[in-house]
């Protein structure tokens, strides 16, 4: 699948440009109408961008207009691959549309730029990497170090995807190393810890035996201050007793003294009542005479108030009267006094008779508690027992109980500790035994992932064949090259091989983690070394310009074809700018000759080769000539 027909309007630097092209390596030049030895910015390199433009718009403008030519306000280009036309166009300000035109069939937007990669077989990743060679990039495969050029490879190749799942696999791998280091810690650390519980065992029989001995002794302290509290009590029953004793004996002989003193109450009452009986009768006395005793007698009679015959006797009896009242009062007052007397008496009397009860009562209960105490006193010692020390005793033995049971629950808690030590080590061996495995598959992994893995399998295969590929196309030329992938460096490497571990030294020649050799460290380069028939192979970099620019156009035309072919696509163009740049005018001419047999020798139907030299149109069979006039260019078939 070639280019037909290319139709430019208004893109960049061009105004209107319909170019019906041929197969074969095709030049493309430039000059300015007013100065034909000038060719740079003529548009050249913008005639190949529209292709690329219309296959997947990109362009190396900043902003999406600036592929629009200047004062106008849109632009299209068509390229027509056979009967497939693809048309991309923009206006200002608007959206890029896309139409891709198959017969009958038309496609437009995301699914037109979708059927585009279909129709090529590629995207436009690969197909820069395979037919889009820009300036400077034909060399870059000699020109670059050999780090460089690997990297390139891989790019070329798809390596990244490796590379990454390396990364991802060593990133992985030096986790799980971290892990496996801290599990062979614990687990050291753990082994001591077991290592020094060895004899908890021993230790809680021991303190089991020194707990039962603290019980036994605490027990017969126990009893010993039972019965030591027992004759403490039958002592205090004595001493008790004793003042019991003392207080019955004086409370008796109050009851005695105060029972002595005997007070007829009834004769008391009797001679209360009567002397009651007298204080009536002298009150009743002294109201009839109390008349009497008052005023003064003058003689006369009140009612006929003349002199009274019995003047006299009047007068004798109210004297009488006044004596007799003065006795009566006497008797009243003298026998209030009696009756007073008697009623403290009574008073005195019956306060007397409660409070014999009352010591009667307390001297029975004293009786009571004597009768009670008398047996508990029977085994009383003559010696007051020393309760004080052997409760001291006793309170030390409970001391030492105490702690000799704390100590065993320590003993037993730390042999249960032991216990899961062990259960947990048995689970760390477990996990370390399941890290190891896990390690051993990923350093499997990372050594089937390293560049000297598979992807080294895979860019060894691909390079012997690449290389087959463009010495075939050198043979005329008389030169040949081959691919150094890895070579040896200088010094041990600084992993191990095996399972990874970081060496901290060139001292160290087995691995500590694995115990394997350590391995000599491995350069990850890409040489070329060239051979031209005149000695020895040497480095692409110290041979001639023009041997550079043939090998290099060699290896990357043969790389393009080997990518086509792993991507199944059917371009056969290529679009190559500037692979010329530093040979003189007469090495181009030559080599654009041997530069168009390789692209028929690789499958190109159809190479554009930009180039300053217009020269270039009689080295190739067919040409594009873009002539600058002013603010535009004008492409024109020749």
């Amino acid at each position: 699948m070639r280019i037909t027909r290319l139709r430019l309007s208004n893109w960049m630097i061009f105004r209107s440009a319909d170019l019906k092209l041929c197969g074969g390596a095709i030049a493309v030049v430039g000059q300015y109408a007013s100065d034909v030895q000038r060719s740079n910015w003529s548009g050249k390199t913008s005639l190949l961008e529209s292709i690329e433009w219309a296959l997947f718009g990109v362009h190396r403008k900043r902003y999406e207009d600036g592929v629009i030519h200047d004062g106008e306000t849109k632009c299209a280009v068509t390229v027509e691959l056979g009967d497939v036309a693809i048309e991309r166009a923009r206006k200002a300000g608007k959206p890029t549309t896309l139409q891709v035109l198959v017969g009958d069939s038309v496609w437009s937007g995301k699914e037109a730029q979708t059927r585009v990669i279909e129709l090529l077989g590629m995207d436009h990743a690969d197909f820069r990497a395979t037919l889009c060679i820009a300036q400077d990039d034909t060399l870059a495969i000699v020109s670059r170090t050999s780090g460089e050029r690997r990297k390139l490879i891989a790019q070329w190749l798809e390596l990244d995807a490796w590379q990454r799942a390396h990364a991802r696999v060593v990133a992985s791998r030096s986790r799980t190393r971290k892990r496996l280091e801290s599990l062979r810690m614990s687990r050291a650390t753990l082994k001591v810890r077991i290592g020094e519980q060895c004899d908890l065992s021993s230790a809680v029989n021991e303190a089991t035996i020194e707990l039962a001995t603290a019980k036994s002794e605490l027990s017969k302290v126990e009893i010993e201050f039972a019965e030591v509290s027992e004759l403490r009590r039958a002592w205090d029953c004595k001493r008790e007793l004793a003042d019991l004793a003392t207080q019955a004996k004086e409370l008796r002989d109050w009851i005695r003294e105060h029972s002595s003193v005997e007070v007829d109450v009834a004769v008391v009452r009797e001679r209360i009542s009567e002397m009651q009986t007298v204080r009536i009768g002298i009150r009743g006395e002294l109201a009839a005479v109390e008349p009497l005793t008052r005023g003064e007698f003058d003689g006369e009679c009140p009612l006929i108030c003349v002199e009274c015959p019995a003047a006299d006797f009047v007068r004798n009896s109210r004297d009488t009267a006044r004596g007799r009242y003065d006795y009566l009062r006497v008797r009243s007052e003298r026998a209030d006094n009696v009756a007073r007397e008697l009623k403290i008496v009574e008073r005195d009397h019956a306060m007397r008779e409660r409070e014999l009860m009352r010591a009667r009562a307390r001297y029975n209960a004293i009786v009571e508690s004597i009768r009670d105490l008398s047996e508990g006193a029977k085994e009383a010692p003559e010696v007051e027992p020393d309760t004080d020390g052997v409760r001291a005793r006793l309170e030390a033995a409970r001391g030492v109980w105490e702690a000799m049971t704390r100590v065993l629950e320590r003993a037993r808690a730390d042999a249960a500790a032991a216990e899961a030590d062990v259960s947990r080590l048995m689970d760390l061996d477990t996990d370390v035994l399941r890290v190891e495995s896990e390690l051993r598959i990923e350093n499997v992994a990372v050594s089937a992932l390293a560049p000297s893995g598979i992807p080294g399998d895979i860019a060894r295969d691909s390079l012997d064949d690449l290389e087959d590929r463009a010495n075939a196309l050198l043979q005329a030329c008389g030169l040949s090259f081959s691919f150094g992938w890895d070579r040896e460096a200088r010094g041990l490497a600084d992993a191990c091989s095996e399972c990874g571990y970081p060496f901290r030294g060139q001292r160290e020649k087995e691995c500590p983690s694995c115990g394997a050799v350590r391995p000599v460290k491995m350069a990850s380069e890409l040489e070329i070394l060239v051979n031209d028939g005149s000695g020895a192979a040497e480095d692409v970099r110290f041979k001639s310009g023009g041997a550079q620019v043939l090998i290099a156009s060699a290896i990357r035309l043969s790389a393009g074809a080997m990518l086509r072919e792993l991507r199944g696509s059917t371009i056969a163009f290529a679009l190559v700018d500037e692979p010329f740049g530093a040979l003189d005018a007469r090495n181009r001419s030559e080599l654009a000759m041997t530069f168009a047999s390789m692209l028929d020798m690789v499958g190109l139907e159809q190479a554009f080769v930009v180039s300053h030299d217009v020269a270039l149109l009689d080295a190739l069979p067919h040409g594009v000539e873009v002539v600058r006039d002013g603010d535009h260019s004008v492409a024109r078939v020749r």
